[in-house]
């Protein structure tokens, strides 16, 4: 089946996708290399969208799927109070959704094991820095404004999807490291 789509090469730029092409491709990546996250299959695919990727392993019949987060709705106060699904449907399908082959059911068992430890273990990492700042700064304040002071922890860390890969503070434009 062939679908044309518009990429992020242009607004006019139309693109000819092939899924059963692009399907062959996958499989192949993942018997040469064991179940992988969307993220290393986009590696390995650069010149498939990223879009039409995730369609591509979504519409699959041959793959095998799990996704191993945990999903939650959230308030976007810098989009006028919106409720958005957490992580989103993108990061998500890049961050923490494995295929694999039917064959490969071990590997990804034992795969999503060493994923989720590892975004559990950058949460701990990062929650223990709140920690430290929090206990810094109710140290610096008396203690009639620390008895009337709470913090929460929220949002990926809560949920221990913390990641570590670069990405733009929205806010301060600064580069930062993960979540």
């Amino acid at each position: 089946m062939r679908i044309v789509r518009f990429c992020q090469n242009g607004p006019n730029v139309p693109v000819t996708i092939n899924f059963e092409e692009i399907d062959d491709r996958i499989a192949r990546i993942l018997e040469e290399k064991g179940p992988r996250i969307g993220k290393e299959l986009s590696f390995d695919m650069p010149d498939v969208p990223v879009l039409a990727l995730w369609q591509a392993c979504n519409r699959s019949r041959s793959l095998l799927i799990s996704h191993f987060a945990s999903y939650y709705l959230r308030f976007d106060i810098t989009r006028e109070d919106q409720v958005r699904l957490s992580p989103s449907i993108l990061r998500d399908f890049l961050s923490f959704t494995l295929f694999g082959l039917p064959g490969q059911r071990y590997q990804m068992i034992e795969r999503q094991g060493s994923l989720s430890n590892m975004h559990r273990e950058i949460s701990r990492e990062k929650i223990g820095v709140a920690q430290d700042v929090m206990k810094q700064l109710f140290v610096s304040l008396g203690r009639e404004v620390r008895s009337q002071l709470c913090a929460f922890i929220a949002g990926d860390l809560s949920y221990f999807l913390a990641h570590n890969e670069m990405r733009e503070h929205s806010a301060s434009g600064e580069m930062v490291r993960g979540s």
